[in-house]
């Protein structure tokens, strides 16, 4: 198939009457794409003495369209005109017309019309697939955008709570001597809560039961790392903080490998 080059200001010369899928017209689009970004096509055509244009099929792939001619197209001889449109989105951003000339036949050509009326119809459906496409491509790009945003929001809340983790550790709850209450970091320094430790055992503010300081009748304390969770139950359970099974003569049961039963 030969392929005519539309360049601004250029003449198309189309061919001859009767003549069908010879020929084709390609334009360039890239400095339209340049200077408005991705967009579709569509082209209308108005043939000599015609007094209104028609849609032309066209197709078209990233930086040119392609216009494949057919017998409708070159069915009137003489001189008419061709226009590009060009749209993003809903938007005409950009158009241009050309001067196409058609040479008359000296032999009788066959009546067009039915294949013009078929060309017609690939032609809506052309235009149809192009702005499906451009509104594809528009929801596509909000959707990766939504997604930046959440990805965004999800790394920094990652961050926040990171942060949170490595203060826990490096800075876990103290307790106050002269009150007695328990210490907390907070906004870069301890600050008292206010909240009185127990006597025998209890939990820092914000804490899990690893964090557990047991103080015994004796006045020692002792942390998670010198006790094992025996030792801390059995005070516990010593100091009626955590209560054992007992059987009806206030005996402890334990199970059958020695262990004692809590409640």
């Amino acid at each position: 198939m030969q392929s005519i080059y539309a360049h601004p200001g250029v003449h198309l010369a189309l061919g001859r009457k009767g003549e069908t899928l010879a020929r084709q017209v390609v334009f360039d689009l890239r400095a339209w794409r340049a200077a408005y970004g991705d967009g579709a096509v569509s082209l209308c055509a108005k043939r000599a003495g015609d007094a209104e244009p028609y849609p032309c099929g066209v197709t078209q792939e990233e930086d040119t369209a392609v216009w494949v001619l057919r017998a409708a197209d070159v069915d009137k001889p003489g001189w008419g005109d061709v226009q590009l449109s060009y749209y993003v989105g809903d938007t005409l951003a950009k158009s241009q017309t050309w001067r196409t000339l058609v040479a008359p036949s000296l032999c009788a050509c066959g009546d067009p019309g039915e294949v013009q009326q078929g060309w017609l119809d690939q032609a809506g459906k052309d235009a149809a697939a192009a702005q499906q496409g451009a509104k594809n491509a528009q929801e596509a790009q909000k959707a990766a955008e939504d997604a930046a945003k959440a990805a965004k929001g999800s790394a920094d809340a990652a961050a926040g709570a990171a942060m949170a983790a490595q203060d826990a550790t490096e800075h876990p709850p103290r307790i106050n001597e002269e009150t007695q209450t328990w210490l907390i970091w907070q906004d870069g320094a301890y600050r008292d809560t206010g909240l009185p430790i127990a006597i025998d055992g209890s939990l820092p503010p914000g804490g899990d039961p690893g964090d557990i300081v047991v103080r015994t009748a004796d006045g020692a304390r002792w942390q998670p790392d010198q006790l094992m969770v025996s030792d801390i139950l059995d005070v516990l359970a010593e100091n009626r903080l955590l209560a054992a099974v007992e059987d009806g003569s206030g005996a402890v049961l334990a199970d059958e490998n020695g262990n004692v039963l809590w409640w």
